[in-house]
């Protein structure tokens, strides 16, 4: 049975990155139906199995059911896989948390396995690093601010000396946003440009431009109220267009809009 899983796995994983994700949970699913997911699992590889299948509803932006298949199996991850369940389920499940907006979750998740990491792969290793700027976004959402720029500021230059391609523009966007908050507009302004120019330029969604443009706009509200107010407006068509998913970042676009008033005739 070993190598069936171990074979399924691999498949799986093939699926996962070809970006057919439903087809990797067809293999993967039968392996784990009827087993216990409160005991041991019969092999180790299973464990690899859990992950994947959680896998691929992340990466169909699917952030519940991969919480949800991560929490329905920990039992049997924290009985057959200690490393799996310390450090790669809690990875994961920071990332779907964040996603989720479930920040204090997002945030113990994230913490435990960065200390992990740190502790067995070293503070310079990529996915040590990853997970630090992983970290420092979800302090900001919680409004931590002193933490979160240590760690966002730490991170952002690793993360570009150790994958030079890597995209930093959420990162970069969170730290501005710490900046703004701590009153040093000066040093958010450069760092949300850079993350606008970013998510422009790779054609991110809509909703994700329109953030970056509302974070730009509120470092510029005091030296640049016109080109806020176009920022904003631009920002608010977007999400008005999915209010779903940007409820939140919505209505506060909104405030920031009307704080500015109209602009003035000439």
């Amino acid at each position: 049975m070993r190598p069936r899983i171990a074979h399924a796995n691999l498949l799986a994983q093939t699926y996962v990155l070809d970006g057919n994700r439903a087809r990797s949970r067809e293999i993967l699913e039968p392996l784990l139906a009827g087993l216990d997911t409160k005991s041991k699992l019969p092999h180790p590889a299973l464990a690899v199995s859990i992950l994947m299948l959680a896998t691929s509803y992340q990466e169909d932006d699917n952030n519940e059911a991969c919480v949800a298949t991560l929490d329905k199996w920990r039992p049997a991850l924290e009985a057959s896989s200690p490393i799996v369940a310390k450090y790669n389920a809690r990875r994961l499940r920071g990332y779907a948390l964040e996603g989720l907006e479930r920040f204090d979750e997002a945030e113990q998740d994230a913490r435990a396995a960065l200390e992990y990491a740190v502790e067995n792969f070293g503070a310079a290793e990529l996915d040590t690093v990853e997970l630090r700027l992983l970290h420092g976004r979800v302090l900001s959402r919680m409004g931590r601010l002193a933490p979160a720029r240590e760690e966002l500021e730490r991170g952002i230059p690793e993360l570009e000396k150790l994958d030079p391609q890597s995209d930093l523009s959420d990162d970069r966007l969170a730290l501005a946003q710490v900046m703004h908050e701590l009153g040093d507009d000066t040093a958010a302004r450069p760092l949300a440009e850079r993350a606008l120019a970013d998510v422009t330029q790779r054609g991110a969604k809509a909703g994700s431009i329109a953030y970056a443009r509302a974070v730009m706009a509120s470092t510029i509200t005091r030296t640049d109220p016109a080109r806020a107010r176009e920022l904003l407006d631009a920002a608010i068509a977007a999400w008005t267009a999915a209010p779903k998913d940007w409820k939140t970042e919505l209505a506060a676009a909104r405030a920031a809009r009307t704080k500015l008033g109209k602009p003035r005739r000439q």
